[in-house]
């Protein structure tokens, strides 16, 4: 059908209910009724009758059970369930109670200490046994304890609710209220002797004979689909969850109220349809049902039951489904329509109101903030228009989630929420059901959008696993002595990156944009890509080198060590942990030689200009060009998940309760267990933590050789003999044919005979004319130096785009973020102020200029900045 591109303030107008295709839920999929709801079975199961009854026994007097009643015997974990606690020469109290529909239900239980209070209107005292003997459940005679209870009005609703469940539980022996129970918070037992016993009971729908059908489709407005969006076939489901039912009610049944209910249905891309429905019977003919119904409803094969006249009844429900949660305005809508149903006669069709809200009734709009509908001359709604937030649209209230799970239930499921654990809420209030769910799941994504939480996370997790970490290693030797000397005395060196590829756009996600990616609310392992807004899986790439293979000559360490574009103190090494990655204090000055550079045709200016001024970062203890190794890879490279620090704790939780904590003393964790140990050691070393996880990696397969295994390091279990760099890029999974720039600048500096990549790169065409010069590479240094990012951001953009056209995967942000931090030293640059003249930059752009970017080029989300900023920066 065509459409109208501007928003509709509902999509959708459907009817639900039961219809000539519908069947009978089937068994495995049915609820227990005891849960208050419906079940349809085709055996003829009968509902669990409400209690209408309660009594109290002494059986240490010689009182039996009554007969029909039901006696508490037991509580819950299997303890005797006397009332008085087992009270040291008390008498044996027992509690029973009796099912029925003869009378009306019980609807509370109390107890009421009589000495110090007042009966509540409305309840009644049990104040004898069957035997007509005194029904004091307290062992003493001044201070009486009797149990008490409310009973539901003679013409009760048939969906009101009763108790259909009582239990008594002794919290001294470690029991607490079964799931769903309403618990007495008084004690039973008022003596000095035995434990302190409490009742609780369980409320339920006093629901009648029903069967319950698979919901169906029984008419819709507009009866075509929109192109953008089709109808969901599961709406009828969700507009009557517990099924189209068929009910017997009594005669002197009141109707009950339109019950409102709200839905939220989330498609594969994470769009929310929000729908409101309401609930409401209607007179079902008798006539159309067989003989096998009648006999499931109560009624004889001839007619009705001759002992109480009966009707017949079944459920439908009217919903509107929209983009926009206007439940307050939906429900006033429907509740119209409901009334104006049962009404009349009217002048005008029902359907020319329905027609009318959703074709005429405008969207609200910055001109038009507030659209009043006149729906009658008593009745109208008002829409307001959505507020504006960078958080997406819920139809939750945090009003409604105080009002009935209180604060400290509210605050203890916010916390479960973000540290992402299961949560089932459940109600026998639909209309509120939605609203506490929505209203749970924003607040969690309003805190997991904020990276400092993510910190303070992440810092809870891994400084409290004590039994991993261990003293910071203090280096024998001084790391002034260039990259050979900082590779002395390992035994193996781990390289790790995270950057990893959009398997819908192809670019490449970088660290800090794969945290932003994480919410509170994804329970699975992917991230969302940050320039095109699809899930995808992050990796982790593992490269393990052997350093005790290397037999390096004198000569070729020499001629490597002009290539580093570092200061040695910066060498990443395990254990090593002078400035915690969390300290935002300033960094200690560093007298470690510059790096080496091409020289610059404009002298340096003596005072640092913003993009040049010294940034007090945690990224400090960390290297814009880690420094190389010669040696092979002794293992094939490892590649696993890259896991969310709360998704990798619940694994870590899961793991520890199942095999314990000698799990991860063990060199095993590290075959079997990979996802977890190798985002451990990612998370330790990301954070600059100590930890003697490391150690572990020379006793598993990875390093286990015939011509190695006496090796004294490669027996060795101390962390000190592994080397652990975290790597910003990945240059094998780079796929464009010319090489990031600040690679060719590393491979300038050393006359076109670069070091060994890190991380194995594609191959490159050696013998093709690189169209980067040494020549552009300094122009666009200079103009880095100078605060100037918009000149080399147009040359480079100009470059790369004559050159690769629209098949480019590469950044330009991240091509002239990595030269600036290699070819000027990371101490020397403020990636803050870098940002902030790349935005600036990137506005001025040209339309021609704008057309040959793509998304990767945009500037960074503050969410990946404060992560950035938060967690420091990796090597490259």
């Amino acid at each position: 059908m065509m459409e109208d591109k501007s928003p509709r303030v509902a999509d959708y107008f459907v009817v639900a209910g039961l219809t000539a295709s519908s069947k009978p839920l089937e068994e495995d999929v049915q609820v227990q009724v005891d849960d208050a709801c419906h079940r349809g079975s085709t055996a003829g199961a009968q509902a669990k009758a409400p209690i209408t009854d309660v009594a109290v026994v002494i059986r240490s007097q010689g009182e039996e059970v009554p007969r029909g009643y039901t006696c508490v015997e037991t509580t819950p974990s299997g303890l005797p369930a006397e009332l008085n606690g087992g009270a040291l020469m008390g008498p044996q109290i027992f509690l029973c109670y009796r099912r029925g529909r003869d009378k009306p239900p019980l609807t509370d239980l109390g107890v009421l200490y009589e000495w110090r209070e007042k009966l509540k209107p409305g309840c009644h005292i049990l104040q004898t046994t069957p035997s007509s003997r005194a029904a004091n459940i307290s062992s003493s005679s001044s201070q009486r304890i009797y149990i008490t209870y409310r009973r539901a009005q003679e013409s009760h609703s048939h969906a009101s609710l009763a108790v259909t469940d009582i239990c008594v539980i002794v919290p001294g022996k470690g029991e607490t209220p079964p799931h769903a129970y309403c618990k007495v918070e008084k004690n039973l037992n008022s003596s000095m002797w035995g434990s302190s016993v409490y009742l609780c009971y369980k409320k339920s729908l006093a629901k009648s004979n029903t069967l319950a059908f698979k919901a169906g489709l029984l008419s819709r407005f507009p009866e075509e689909d929109y192109e953008s969006f089709p109808l969901p076939e599961s709406v009828p489901l969700f507009c009557l969850p517990m099924g189209a039912s068929i009910e017997c009610w009594p005669a002197h049944t009141k109707y009950s109220l339109p019950v409102f209910s709200t839905f939220v249905l989330t498609g594969a891309s994470g769009e929310k349809v929000y729908g409101a429905a309401i609930q409401f019977y209607e007179p079902y003919p008798e006539e159309q049902l067989t003989e096998r119904q009648r006999t499931q409803l109560g009624l004889q094969a001839g007619g009705r039951a001759p002992e109480a006249s009966m009707t017949v009844h079944n459920n439908k429900s009217i919903c509107l489904l929209s983009h926009w949660p206007f439940f307050d305005a939906f429900r006033s809508f429907l509740t119209f329509l409901y009334r104006y149903s049962i009404s009349g006669p009217h002048i005008l069709p029902i359907e020319k109101h329905i027609s009318h809200f959703m074709h005429k009734v405008p969207f609200p709009s910055s001109q038009r903030p507030r659209i009043l509908v006149q729906l009658s001359p008593h009745d109208s709604l008002l829409l307001s228009q959505p507020v504006s937030s960078p958080l997406p649209l819920s139809g939750g209230r945090l009003s409604t989630l105080l009002l009935n799970l209180g604060p400290k239930n509210a605050a203890s499921l916010l916390v479960l929420a973000v540290t992402e654990h299961k949560i089932l809420l459940h109600s026998l209030r639909p209309a509120v059901l939605t609203s506490v769910a929505e209203a749970l799941v924003s607040q969690s994504q309003k805190e997991s959008a904020d990276s400092q939480m993510w910190a303070l996370d992440l810092a809870g997790l891994f400084c409290s696993s004590a039994a991993l970490s261990k003293p910071a290693h203090t280096p024998d030797s001084s790391p002034d002595n260039g990259r050979s000397a900082a590779h002395q005395g390992y035994a193996i060196e781990v390289l790790m990156s995270s950057c990893s590829r959009c398997n819908t756009c192809e670019c490449l996600v970088y660290d800090e944009e794969i945290m932003a990616g994480w919410t509170a609310d994804d329970s699975n392992l992917n991230s969302t890509c940050p320039f095109c807004g699809s899930p995808f899986l992050p990796l982790l790439d593992v490269e393990i080198r052997d350093l005790r293979t290397r037999k390096s000559s004198p000569p070729e360490e020499a001629a490597s060590a002009p290539c580093s574009n570092q200061s040695a103190e910066t060498t990443e090494q395990t254990g090593e942990s002078p400035v915690s990655p969390l300290t935002t204090g300033p960094s200690p000055p560093t007298t470690a030689p510059s790096p080496t550079a091409p020289p610059v045709d404009q002298p340096s200016d003596p005072s640092p200009t913003p993009c040049q001024e010294s940034q007090a970062t945690p990224a400090d203890q960390t290297s814009a060009a880690a420094p190389a190794s010669l040696a092979k890879p002794s293992a094939e490279p490892v590649r696993v998940p890259y896991l969310s620090p709360l998704v990798l704790w619940k694994e870590l939780e899961s793991l520890l309760e199942n095999e314990g904590e000698q799990a991860l003393g063990s060199a095993a964790v590290v075959d079997h267990h990979p996802i977890v140990f190798w985002n451990l050691v990612w998370f330790f070393r990301r954070l600059d933590l100590p930890s003697c996880l490391p150690a572990l990696i020379l006793s598993s397969h990875h390093c286990r050789h015939d011509d190695h295994q006496d090796s004294p390091s490669g027996s060795s279990e101390d962390s000190k003999n592994v080397l652990v760099q975290v790597l910003w890029d990945n240059p094998r999974l780079h796929q464009d044919p010319i090489q990031p720039c600040y690679r060719l600048w590393s491979k300038h500096c050393v006359g076109l005979c670069g070091p060994t990549p890190l991380l194995e790169e594609p191959s490159w065409s050696q013998s093709s004319e690189q169209p980067v010069s040494l020549e552009l590479l300094q122009g666009v240094v200079k103009s880095i130096k100078r605060n100037d990012v918009y000149q080399p951001m147009s040359q480079v953009l100009q470059l790369l785009g004559d050159r690769l056209g629209f098949t480019r995967q590469r950044s330009l942000y991240r091509d002239l973020l990595f030269l600036s931090l290699v070819a000027l030293g990371k101490n020397s640059v403020n990636i803050d102020a870098f940002d902030r003249e790349y935005k600036m930059a990137y506005d001025r752009l040209t339309p021609g200029q704008v057309k040959l970017t793509h998304n990767c080029d945009r500037p960074p989300s503050a969410g990946v900045m404060e992560c950035r900023r938060t967690f420091g920066l990796p090597s490259l």
